[in-house]
């Protein structure tokens, strides 16, 4: 009897986490915010972003996973980027159209965008959207990624990206004020 009643609970707080109600808010935002994060530098910054703002979300993710090991990992990236490769992902947002603007998180890898950032942008139609990136770098700054972005999506409006050295704390305020500069924040 114990038993049916903690899993009577468990399936209520499931079938309330999941009401329509709290998808459909989701669901109704113009915004996406795409990630692309290795280390969980770049995941730290969407997630005080998606503190701030309503938007849905999607996970860069390559079919084949880069090698766990740094040395070989920066290599691999370094070969990648040198030979303008593409990975294929997983990942596919099919209904791209819907969002009027797209955040996009990436770090940098060799002063660019990383491989599969550039794969996302190869394979989806941002045209007309608002694109306003954001970044984790090791002390670079953003490098020549803003430029390979609007290469790879010439029809698309850049806005002010957000840099951070990756690991290094940032302020709410500094996330604050880059959204608000941007239009994406409320004042």
């Amino acid at each position: 009897m114990k038993y049916f009643g903690f899993l009577a609970a468990a399936l209520l707080a499931l079938s309330m986490a999941a009401s329509p109600a709290s998808a459909e808010a989701v669901a109704d935002s113009d915004t996406l915010l795409v990630l692309f994060s290795m280390t969980g530098n770049t995941k730290a910054i969407s997630d005080a972003i998606l503190a701030k703002i309503d938007a849905e979300t999607a996970n860069i993710e390559v079919a084949t996973p880069y090698p766990a090991d740094r040395d070989t990992l920066l290599e691999t990236a370094k070969q990648e980027i040198n030979d303008n490769f593409k990975p294929a992902l997983k990942t596919r947002v099919a209904d791209i159209g819907k969002y009027k603007t797209v955040l996009l998180g990436y770090p940098i890898w060799w002063s660019n965008i990383p491989p599969p950032v550039a794969s996302f942008l190869a394979d989806h139609d941002l045209t007309g959207k608002v694109l306003v990136p954001f970044a984790t770098h090791g002390g670079g700054g953003l490098g020549q990624s803003v430029a390979s972005i609007e290469k790879l999506a010439p029809n698309s409006e850049i806005l002010k990206p957000f840099a951070a050295r990756g690991g290094s704390r940032v302020s709410g305020a500094d996330i604050d004020a880059w959204l608000a500069e941007n239009g994406l924040l409320e004042k």
